[in-house]
């Protein structure tokens, strides 16, 4: 056949295409590539019209041929590169795309099948460069703008991904399948939870099943902070999906959102058993570790990751977090020592490094840091709350304090949660009304006679754990710090009752075995973890909540009653990061109808004389000796010495105060609050007019 037939041939083919006759163009293509055999052309278009028709291995055959007729042919490894794609040979697919913009830097289409080619293969760095040539060349491309925001999105720089898939969305007219689920794991990563429910809640419409999407639905409840549902939820998918890491790494965060800190390691422990490897189920499983004190342990493990994963950030910030913690500076010190000299930002090395530099009096080091990693580095809102706490620390040991409460006020800017006092209101008044004088003496008594349990309660940040700390100085004493059990009790009074009630009204239904049953479970549980010992404290404050309870379940326990001035008391906890749920602490008139409700509450314990120890935080400052031996007496322990040296006891505690505890007695902490006193109008508004503890 000569040239011009064969021209002829590939025009025809061609209009065959363009007016979507397929086969008729494959036929035509076929007989230019059987008259003129080293036509690479030829070769080209025969295979990609086979690859259409779903006959890819035939399709690959053809490719080589062009290819080798033709090596530096950029259309031909691109058509290879989509075949090896349907072939699930994507690292295949990603050499032959790499060579066609090597051999045509301009060639627009391979750069965005290169971009979706890097991120299928985890490339995320080279995938962001690859979009962004790919929109450089072609920028009404929907699809580069669609994958970028997907590379941004793993790389974890969420605010920069959601204007991209905006404009793909645009681009598009907004026909793109994927968008919702992609907008909404981005939203997700910025903390904007209720928007992001919407576009999962969409993408859901469309596969219901989808086991990622069904995860991020459950995440989304946890950052809205609706733990039952999100424990639901993530129940629901375990059970469909029991390998599933990232679900049992969901259920586990979702069950630590409601301090049930035991079920939260059982969570993360699965997810680091299934994937020993992964840095989210081992990181998670350290970060519990550390809160329940457990330090050498997550230390330990943190180092397994670090020889996986060496010079990860957050993973450094964790280990010098807990060298810290157990009061090895010069380890935390040389830990983040190289990280420091990064231009790149971490979370957790700025919060390690703020404790650091406070014992080592070099605020403004750790300053710098923290700002730089607020301007740079894209966290949800807890996390940014963390960071603004951090600042209003450090500009109150400076006695900066205008400084430091606009950095307290952001903090709780970030956190704040629901909370209607009126509501809260209304439950003191049920427990008062529920365990009046005369309804007290006729509900059922333990038979349980143990004098094991001391409960340690009051208002967070009133001394609590300092007098757990001298307590636990005492041979016979082991401090099990913030136990949730006597909560768990109250809200499972359905399972002991088999009455649908909760507490205060549930107790009405309680009869003799279940209060048995209940306090048998109690004290099982704290001989358990103490290993017998004779005296084991519990020091969850909001137990105040439960006294009526406790007189009931443990007729010979002992309750210290922890108070401290109510202005500084809620000035300490409105600067304190809690972990858990405190939807009080944000605002300071919450705060304030809050503690008025406590009070109010703790002043109807004492009318029912219910036996219990009241120690002023002030006092037992002022008077160390007197108050430390009048505590031990009161536990009907034997004095000892190393109680009045309760900051040389190794064990460490684990709640906010864990720092304070370590030091000698101090009294900074004294009418803090006249430091603060122009910004506290919210709180002393309430407390105008009313007899304030």
């Amino acid at each position: 056949m000569n040239s011009q037939s064969e021209d002829s041939l590939a025009v025809r083919a061609q209009a065959c295409l363009d007016k979507g006759d397929i086969v008729q163009a494959g036929i035509l293509f076929e007989e230019l590539r059987s008259s003129e055999p080293n036509n690479a052309d030829a070769w080209l278009m025969c295979g990609a019209l086979l690859g259409e028709s779903g006959s890819v291995n035939d399709a690959i055959a053809y490719l080589e041929t062009a290819i080798q007729l033709k090596p530096t042919y950029p259309e031909a490894h691109l058509t290879m590169a989509h075949l090896k794609q349907a072939d699930n040979k994507i690292e295949e697919a990603y050499d032959h795309a790499k060579l066609a913009v090597d051999l045509d830097a301009s060639y627009d289409e391979a750069w965005v099948f290169l971009g979706a080619a890097c991120i299928e293969l985890s490339y995320f760095e080279e995938a962001e460069c690859a979009c962004r040539e790919a929109i450089s060349r072609w920028p009404e491309n929907a699809d580069a703008h669609l994958n970028l925001a997907t590379a941004l999105c793993y790389l974890g720089r969420h605010d920069e991904a959601e204007p991209m898939i905006r404009q793909a969305v645009n681009l598009s007219g907004g026909t793109l399948p994927s968008v919702d689920a992609l907008l909404g794991r981005v939203l997700i990563g910025t903390g904007a939870y209720d928007e992001a429910e919407g576009h999962i809640k969409s993408a859901l419409n469309i596969a219901p099943d989808d086991i990622t999407l069904l995860i991020n639905f459950a995440n989304i409840k946890v950052g809205l902070h609706e733990y039952h549902e999100a424990v639901n939820l993530f129940r629901d998918i375990t059970n469909r999906e029991p390998e599933s890491e990232d679900a049992w790494i969901g259920l586990g965060s979702a069950f630590q959102g409601l301090y049930k800190m035991k079920d939260a390691e059982k969570c993360y422990q699965k997810a680091y058993d299934l994937a020993p490897s992964s840095l989210p189920a081992a990181y998670n499983l350290a970060l519990l570790m550390q809160s329940k004190g457990e330090f050498h342990t997550a230390i330990n493990l943190v180092e397994e990751m670090l020889a996986q994963y060496p010079g990860q950030l957050d993973l450094i910030g964790c280990l010098a977090s807990n060298f810290e913690q157990v009061g090895e500076y010069d380890r935390a010190i040389n830990a983040i020592v190289q990280a420091l000299k990064q231009s790149e930002k971490s979370i957790q090395i700025a919060k390690v490094y703020q404790k650091l530099c406070i014992k080592l009096e070099q605020c403004s080091e750790a300053e710098d840091y923290l700002k730089a990693t607020l301007e740079s580095v894209v966290m949800n809102p807890e996390e940014r709350a963390m960071l603004h706490f951090c600042l209003g620390e450090l500009y109150d040991k400076q006695e900066t304090y205008d400084l430091a409460f606009e950095q307290y006020q952001y903090a709780n800017q970030y956190k704040v949660e629901n909370y209607e006092h009126s509501l809260y209101s209304k439950y003191v008044d049920e427990v008062i009304s529920t365990y009046s004088t005369s309804a007290m003496s006729g509900f059922p008594q333990s038979k349980q006679q143990s004098s094991q349990p001391i409960f340690i309660v009051g208002m967070p940040r009133s001394g609590t754990s300092l007098v757990e700390k001298i307590l636990s100085s005492h041979s016979a004493v082991y401090g099990a710090g913030e136990l949730r059990n006597i909560i768990d009790l109250t809200e499972n009074f359905t399972g002991f009752t088999n009455v649908h009630s909760t507490y205060p009204t549930g107790i009405e239904h309680l009869a003799q075995n279940d209060v048995d049953m209940m306090a048998g479970q109690y004290i099982d549980f704290i001989t358990g973890i103490s290993s017998g010992a004779e005296r084991v404290t519990d020091k969850m404050p909001h137990n105040f909540q439960y006294i009526g309870l406790i007189k009931q379940l443990f007729p010979n326990a002992k309750i210290i009653h922890c108070v401290r001035d109510a202005r500084d008391t809620c000035l300490s906890v409105y600067f304190q990061n809690f972990i858990g749920f405190h939807p009080y602490s944000n605002d300071l008139d919450d705060l304030a109808r809050h503690h008025l409700d406590y009070q109010r509450l703790m002043q109807h314990w004492g009318k029912l004389e219910i036996p219990m120890l009241e120690v002023k935080y002030e006092d037992l400052i002022d008077d160390q000796t007197y108050w430390s031996k009048k505590l031990i007496s009161y536990c009907d322990l034997e004095w000892e010495d190393d109680c009045m040296r309760f900051y040389e006891k190794g064990e460490q505690t684990r709640t906010a105060s864990y720092d304070q505890v370590r030091q000698p007695i101090y009294t900074k902490s004294i009418a803090r609050w006249k430091n603060y006193e122009k910004h506290l109008a919210p709180m002393l508004d309430v407390f105008s007019g009313n007899v304030i503890l």
